[in-house]
């Protein structure tokens, strides 16, 4: 693994000294030089903290430089400001700022943050895990810039903590991929026509079905189709060797089976709970569902779902699949990072229009479509005669 190679992109540095050219005036000039120069990094670099609304549109970074003690009295006094102690109060509202910027930064993103200081380290660290943040699990490393000036130390921190992250190897991987998989995609439909989203916009609005979805969905299958397949290492993956958590475990493959806030639109495989807490999930085909076309009648076909307790759950897995009688289905993990069984033998016919709030979510592919394959299977189930036990062989002792 290259660890540069896999977390390259634009870098950004937070210092009051970033845009000093003298060395001698504070190491963050040599360690800008480096990353510039002899990594080729691009950077962003702020001479303060920027603003929320500036950060959020920093999401797509390769990764921070932060400096702990940004000092803005030049900014605000002018270069008189810097003869100005700093007061005890003063101090305080600054690391403040600098632990809702890290905080910021690292609600949505993987993006690793180097804190560096020339404080004592392991002060910053207790003011940060008073702040409410894990420092074992997030990706933020505190150095001093001594630290980061040796040639190679910020990216050998970095590899260290993908090394004990498999989540993040892989995360990256695929970002990697789907970054060069969208702008390949997106080149080469600017250079045939930058006008295809017409067609496709007019034949959904012709079919009654909602532009953005159909849209997003074939720019979706074209850009991972572009994608596959993504490298993983075997030998990276098995520096993680600490034991998967179930609960995320079970929250990645519910992504994968379940989504939730679907739009308005009835479609199969949307998922329904009642006030009696009682589930269903609809198997009309789409095309017989949307509302708006001529021979559209409003109805949704419901098959009643059962949650699972969990030692059903174990009692049913076997191999890595579950055991599922001809009339019924067994799947999940899906609304609740629930199991549930899927009973063949009664179907309902509603109107979705009441049925249309008691929408959680929608069950997703493959999983829906095991669901609908295995009940075309059991309607179309033929009833063979009872064999009389004395045509059958005795057993031999």
């Amino acid at each position: 693994m290259n660890i540069e190679d896999l977390f390259a992109g634009v870098g950004v540095v937070i210092d009051d000294k970033v845009f000093s050219t003298n060395e001698e005036e504070d190491r963050i000039v040599s360690i800008v030089k480096e990353l510039e120069n002899s990594l080729k990094f691009p950077l962003v670099k702020y001479a303060d903290l920027p603003e929320e609304d500036v950060l959020s549109k920093l999401n797509n970074v390769s990764f921070f430089l932060l400096d702990w003690e940004i000092d803005t009295r030049e900014t605000i006094l002018g270069e008189s400001g810097l003869n100005v102690e700093l007061g005890s109060e003063y101090k305080a509202s600054l690391e403040k700022r600098v632990i809702e910027t890290l905080q910021n930064i690292i609600r949505s993103s993987l993006i690793p943050v180097f804190v560096f200081s020339n404080q004592d380290i392991n002060s910053i660290e207790k003011k940060l895990i008073e702040a409410g943040m894990d420092l074992g699990k997030r990706q933020i490393f505190i150095k001093s810039k001594s630290e980061l000036i040796e040639q190679g130390s910020m990216f050998k921190a970095i590899e260290k903590w993908v090394d004990g992250v498999s989540g993040v190897y892989v995360a990256k991987c695929w970002e990697q991929a789907f970054y060069k998989a969208k702008n390949n995609f997106f080149a080469e439909m600017a250079n045939n026509t930058s006008h295809w989203p017409k067609s496709l916009f007019c034949a959904a609005d012709e079919d009654s079905v909602n532009p953005g979805e159909e849209i997003s969905q074939a720019i979706s299958q074209n850009i991972i189709s572009r994608m596959l397949p993504i490298e993983i290492s075997q030998e990276q993956i098995d520096k993680d060797t600490d034991k998967p958590n179930k609960g995320e475990v079970l929250s990645i493959m519910k992504g994968q089976f379940f989504l939730e806030n679907v739009s308005d639109a009835s479609i199969v495989g949307d998922f329904y709970k009642e006030k009696s807490n009682k589930f269903y999930v609809n198997i009309r085909p789409t095309c017989d569902c949307i509302d708006g076309r001529d021979n559209s009648d409003g109805l949704i076909y419901l098959l009643s779902c059962c949650k699972l307790r969990d030692d059903q759950v174990s009692e049913l897995f076997s191999n890595g699949h579950f055991k599922e009688t001809v009339g019924c289905a067994v799947v999940g993990p899906l609304f609740e990072n629930k199991f549930y069984r899927i009973n063949f033998r009664k179907i309902i016919v509603e109107k979705y229009s009441q049925w249309k709030e008691k929408k959680k979510g929608r069950i997703l592919p493959p999983i829906i479509n095991h669901i609908t394959e295995r009940y075309s299977l059991y309607i179309q189930r033929q009833a063979l005669p009872r064999i009389p036990s004395e045509i059958i062989p005795a057993a031999v002792k």
